[in-house]
């Protein structure tokens, strides 16, 4: 398991994000038993990354606390394994089409679990990456602002080599504020009723 850990400051108040970044070793401890009735083997999620991240030592109290998680996802799609540029690249905004909002998660404070798996498709390869920030949540005291307080990046490769689903997952990587603003012209055009800074 890789584990980081990320200063960040909100409303002043220092805190710790905890990163815990490991391949997926059980269907039970990922979840993936629950999703059995969607009609795929769940044990084909063995060898994808999973990612949990959660907030310690922080000072803040009471509303101070309120932050939420955005995770762009670039998906790089190739006509073969060999192949380095990709036919086809895509941008999503991760839990935007099932929620209509472009936060991945949010509380006081917020919390993270992610489990990617199988998403190849007619694909012969696909280079996944999440773009993943700890955002300050828009109210009327941000005056509807989104706002960065840190980030990471991690990600995973899959293909089919001899019928056999291979995948090889990425290292982690912090990011930063510059990151954060290359990814904003997506959420300006899919969720253009917030700011953005």
């Amino acid at each position: 398991m890789e584990s980081w850990k990320i200063d960040f400051n909100l409303n002043d108040k220092k805190g710790v994000i905890n990163v815990e970044y490991s391949p997926n070793k059980d269907v039970t401890e990922s979840g993936f038993d629950m999703l059995q009735h969607l009609g795929f083997d769940v044990n084909t999620c063995i060898g994808y990354p999973t990612l949990h991240a959660y907030i310690t030592d922080f000072e803040a109290t009471g509303y101070r606390r309120y932050c939420g998680w955005i995770q762009i996802l670039k998906c790089e799609y190739f006509e073969s394994e060999k192949d380095t540029s990709p036919i086809d690249t895509k941008f999503f905004i991760d839990g935007a089409s099932e929620y209509n909002s472009p936060f991945f998660a949010y509380g006081y404070p917020a919390e993270l679990y992610d489990a990617p798996c199988n998403n190849l498709g007619s694909y012969y390869k696909l280079v996944w990456t999440a773009y993943t920030y700890l955002v300050e949540m828009p109210t009327h005291i941000t005056q509807n602002t989104v706002s960065f307080i840190a980030g990471f990046e991690w990600g995973y490769t899959e293909w089919d080599e001899l019928n056999q689903r291979k995948v090889m997952n990425r290292p982690m990587q912090q990011l930063f504020y510059a990151d954060w603003v290359s990814n904003l012209q997506l959420l300006k055009v899919e969720f253009p009723s917030f700011s953005y800074k």
